[in-house]
């Protein structure tokens, strides 16, 4: 069965269609109770259609119709786990049916053999071995019992944030709300921690941002629920912290490309120049660099700095060096991805009993490093046969740990405010989710939420919340970082929530621009401009969009506006110069191009397009004239000996064309790049000259340049 058709079906309110479909997926003897059931939603909705018909005032129809579709999703969701428990081979259905196997091993055994005091400490294998069965339990449950929840809100800290990840988890397969009034529940504990109240936020933000099309079907419900949470200790600077966190996540692939397809090799090719520069020092002090006339070296300068200026940001620096750590045992359980870290993990405590030295440096890393991370940093140690003398920093462990003590002391003194806690743990946990929705191996089973364009529903917050804020903070941000697609959907929930002003309207036109939708864009730009008239950078790029839609003429007739009210702006000449070339319009170029020839301090900018244009004209005589004294200036561009030939060839002077052909040559990187130059140039040159002609006497230029 299609459950999202369906499901979909339902909310929209195409009930009987809905039902039709149900009932094709009943195919077993033990779902006939559920066709019967069908049967009766059926006659009840088509007896409340002829009521409707015959003109009859139902007051309660808005509520039974409420009422049919919750009873619907509810069939449809138990009959899609039935149908894929039977069929699927993913790693949920496969789960499920083997705890279910596992009768013996209920979820309340579970929760009662880890409240028994001793059993974490006397026996931690058998501990963490129940603590993944728990998880397993907790995510493949349909729903949980007010019995489940007392023991499970009776548990330590580590199993309660555990548990927290496992129903977060579950809530993304299936819907359900006791799950979700359990979580809500906990953040009212009077000894809720920062990261216990990181996780119970995330886990509601996750849920409102993936069923947001569902959340009026229940909104009585939810929305007590919310009333409640908001009420509780920092709910608000948790929620903000974590919403803010999730943005940032949108933006850690590009920081690791950046990171991965940089600084790596760059270290490597100027490392020995390093040397010479900084001797043995152990570190790299960007000051003692300064202001290197190498390039490569002010280039590493400039790297290191960006890479900073990401930490300073908060951006996510250690994915990429953390993505490919993944492969040890220990990560095949799906409850490893989300533990907490805990120096007594049996897979890690021997391995820091072994390494003394990375024990002491914990501090330090358990400042920078998510859990999961954490995790795989010792356990990838654990298999590396240097041991202890593992490197860290260009330095041997042990070194390194002598060197940073001061920072290590500091990391374990260091108390941050409460409010910075939140923000800390924010950090950590997105992160830490961001590494099991990207890293997983079974990831594309389960719901990956900094993979689509959300745009989140935040109404149940209001008015506790200022979602204005939330939603233009995150806007703004991944705007800036060039997500634009992610962006859009921000700013056009922001649109619906407010009375848009014209700064909204462009940046929603300048998404549209980025990614390519110019129509779109433009609809933006004209509903900006009622507003409030718009930039002349606006208006620039809203001809942009008429270009872009091969609409020149449009595009043009705005550039003569703005030049009209810009008449110092000689930028402008340039940009309709450059549209009237594009169209083949070089006459009309002509005039814009020798007014800014002859007004600014950069004549050669027009001197160019000039010489070009009066050769596509036909006025050879003084297009040679141009390309004459183009061609003489210091550190020419290799297509000004390129078309300079063009214009001698043209007037059949063939030695001066061999001559600057040769030159053009030369200037060019590769023959490759000079030739698909030529290939581009020549549809526009052919009432001046002849192909052949040009191609005989480049190759004359290539043989000559070889001979000599």
């Amino acid at each position: 069965m299609n459950k999202k058709s369906i499901n979909t079906y339902i909310i929209s309110g195409r009930i009987a269609q809905a039902i039709e479909l149900l009932r094709a997926a009943v195919v077993r003897p033990s779902q006939y109770a559920v066709q019967t059931r069908l049967e009766q939603l059926k006659d009840n909705y088509l007896s409340m259609l002829t009521y409707l018909r015959q003109g009859i005032e139902d007051k309660e129809q808005e509520r039974i119709v409420l009422y049919m579709k919750r009873e619907l999703l509810t069939i449809s969701e138990r009959l899609y786990r039935e149908e894929q428990k039977s069929f699927s081979s993913h790693r949920y259905y496969h789960t499920l049916k083997v705890r279910e196997a596992q009768s013996g091993m209920s979820l309340e055994i579970l929760l009662e053999e880890l409240l028994e005091p001793s059993l974490k400490q006397n026996n931690r294998t058998s501990f963490d071995h129940l603590v993944n069965l728990l998880f397993e339990s907790l995510w493949t449950s349909e729903t949980i019992t007010n019995q489940q929840m007392g023991l499970l809100a009776k548990c330590d800290e580590y199993i309660r944030l555990t548990a927290a990840s496992a129903l977060t988890l579950a809530l993304m397969q299936y819907w359900d709300l006791s799950k979700l009034s359990f979580l809500s529940q906990e953040l009212e504990r009077e000894d809720c921690s920062v990261e216990y109240r990181v996780r119970l936020v995330f886990a509601i933000f996750l849920f409102l941002n993936h069923y947001k099309e569902r959340l009026p079907l229940y909104q009585e419900e939810l929305q007590s629920m919310i009333d409640r949470v908001v009420q509780t200790p920092y709910f608000r600077e948790t929620f903000l912290a974590v919403w803010m966190r999730y943005v940032y996540a949108m933006d850690t692939a590009r920081v690791a490309d950046i990171i991965q397809n940089n600084l790596p090799g760059l270290l490597k090719k100027v490392a020995p120049k390093l040397r010479d520069v900084m001797g043995d020092k152990e570190e790299i002090d960007l000051s003692e660099l300064g202001e290197s006339e190498d390039p490569e070296l002010a280039s590493l300068e400039e790297k290191l700095r960006d890479f900073g200026m990401f930490e300073e940001e908060g951006a996510d620096t250690m994915h990429v060096s953390f993505k490919d750590l993944k492969g040890d045992y220990f990560f095949n359980d799906l409850s490893a991805w989300f533990l907490p870290f805990d120096t007594h993990h049996s897979r890690v405590s021997k391995v820091l009993e072994r390494n003394e030295t990375l024990k002491a440096m914990l501090p330090l890393f358990t400042q920078k490093l998510c859990h999961s991370d954490l995790y795989s940093f010792i356990t990838t140690i654990d298999k590396m046969p240097m041991g202890n003398n593992m490197v860290i920093g260009g330095m041997p462990m042990d070194v390194a740990n002598e060197a940073l003590k001061e920072q290590i002391e500091d990391a374990k003194e260091k108390e941050l405010d409460y409010e910075r806690l939140i923000l800390y743990a924010a950090k950590k946990y997105v992160e830490n989710y961001y590494r099991f929705s990207k890293l997983y191996p079974d990831r594309q089973q389960f719901v990956d939420p900094f993979e689509r364009h959300y745009s989140p529903d935040f109404s149940l917050l209001y008015p506790y919340m200022n979602i204005n804020m939330l939603l233009s903070e995150g806007a703004l941000f991944l705007y800036k970082k060039k997500h634009y697609r992610d962006a859009l959907s921000l700013f056009l929930s922001l649109s619906q929530r407010q009375i848009a002003d014209s700064a909204l309207f462009v940046r929603i036109a300048y998404c549209y621009y980025f990614e390519s939708e110019y129509e779109k864009a433009i609809t933006a730009f004209k509903h900006a401009d009622l507003v409030q008239d718009v930039s002349l950078m606006a208006r620039k790029k809203w001809a942009q969009c008429y270009r872009h839609l091969g609409q020149s003429a449009t595009a043009i007739s705005m550039y003569v506006d703005l030049i009209e009210c810009y008449p110092d702006r000689e930028e402008l000449l340039l940009e309709i110069s450059s549209l009237l070339i594009e169209a083949r319009a070089y006459s009309e170029a002509l005039p814009y191009l020798y007014k800014y020839e002859f007004t600014s301090s950069e004549p050669i900018k027009a001197q160019r397009p000039i010489a070009w244009c009066l050769f596509l004209s036909g006025d050879l005589e003084r297009a040679h004239r141009y390309y004459e004294e183009i061609v003489a200036r210091e550190h020419p561009l290799p297509s000004d000996f390129l078309n300079a030939g063009y214009v001698a060839c043209a007037m059949k002077i063939p030695s001066e064309a061999l001559s600057l052909f040769q030159r053009a040559v030369r200037h060019y990187s590769s023959q490759e790049k000079l030739f698909d130059e030529v290939d581009t140039d020549l549809p526009l040159l052919h009432t001046h000259l002849i192909a052949e002609d040009v191609f005989v006497l480049l190759d004359g230029a290539i043989a000559l340049n070889q001979k000599e």
